[in-house]
C-alpha cells in the first residue's frame, strides 16, 4: 500500500517543482523588465537631435528646391531655389546682420536688405 502513495506523493512534489521553476522564471523576468523600463526612463529627454552642415530639399529628378546650412566662409544660409535649381531668394547673416537677397531669372540682384 505504500507504492501508491509514494507514488501520488513524487507525483505532487514534482508538480509543484515545475511550479517554483515557473515562478522563479516569471519573477526574474519581472524583475529585468522593471529595471529595463527604469534605465528607459532614466536617459536623456525631449526630441531627438539631427546635426548636419547643410541640408538640402530636392524634387524626385534631384533639382535643389531649399537648403539650410553654412556658407562656404561659416556663415549660416538660407536659400530657395526655382524650377531650374536657380538661387531666387537668399536669407543669410553677412558681418553679424540679417540679410535677404532676392534675384532675377537672369541672376541678376532685384533687391537687397541688410
Amino acid at each position: 500500500m505504500r507504492a501508491p502513495i509514494t507514488d501520488a506523493v513524487m507525483e505532487r512534489l514534482d508538480r509543484l517543482e515545475r511550479q517554483i521553476r515557473l515562478w522563479r522564471a516569471f519573477g526574474t523576468l519581472s524583475v529585468l523588465v522593471a529595471a529595463l523600463l527604469l534605465f528607459m526612463g532614466l536617459g536623456p529627454s525631449g526630441p531627438p537631435v539631427v546635426a548636419a552642415q547643410r541640408f538640402v530639399v530636392v524634387d524626385g529628378h534631384g533639382t535643389p528646391y531649399a537648403s539650410f546650412g553654412l556658407a562656404g566662409d561659416g556663415r549660416p544660409m538660407m536659400e530657395l531655389n526655382d524650377k531650374n535649381g536657380t538661387t531666387r531668394v537668399m536669407i543669410g547673416v553677412l558681418d553679424g546682420e540679417p540679410e535677404v537677397v532676392l534675384t532675377s531669372d537672369e541672376k541678376t540682384v532685384r533687391w537687397t536688405a541688410r
